[in-house]
């Protein structure tokens, strides 16, 4: 099963001053690496959410892009029909209703660059591990073609 994660733009991998957060381009490498699809999305919308990808790329030297899977308004999520979803965000509240709701969440702080060894990003990518190792042990015979 594909799991879609959705990964939010402002206070999760930029702050205010679009300062990027440590361990984006790892995040984002890791992900694509475990065969999830990337949705960056944003309330500011899709094509905002894709100007700040671009925007930390410049500053990474590393092209981003070629590892998303799609670019999202925030409330146009509730159109994607995955079934395993994870979300890492800096919005609580957010964060809240997705766990509600029976995904996969993890909440970062809003990034701050004045705090030293920022490793949420890294801590976010072992979520996700554990996550989709946690889905592949509910896999049923029928999932798996047995």
């Amino acid at each position: 099963m594909i799991t879609w994660v959705f990964v939010d733009v402002d206070g999760t991998l930029v702050d205010q001053k679009d300062n990027v957060r440590p361990d984006v381009e790892g995040l984002f490498r890791y992900l694509n690496r475990s065969g999830c699809v990337i949705v960056v999305w944003s309330a500011g919308g899709a094509g905002y959410a894709e100007q700040k990808i671009g925007m930390i790329g410049r500053k990474l030297n590393v092209d981003l892009n070629p590892m998303i899977g799609a670019y999202m308004w925030k409330a146009d999520s509730r159109s994607v029909c995955a079934q395993s979803r994870f979300y890492i965000d800096d919005s609580e509240g957010l964060i809240e209703a997705m766990d509600l709701a029976g995904y996969g969440t993890f909440l970062v702080p809003f990034y701050d660059p004045s705090i030293e060894n920022d490793e949420w990003l890294f801590e976010a990518a072992h979520a996700v591990e554990k996550f989709i190792d946690a889905r592949i042990g509910e896999a049923t015979p029928s999932d798996n073609g047995n």
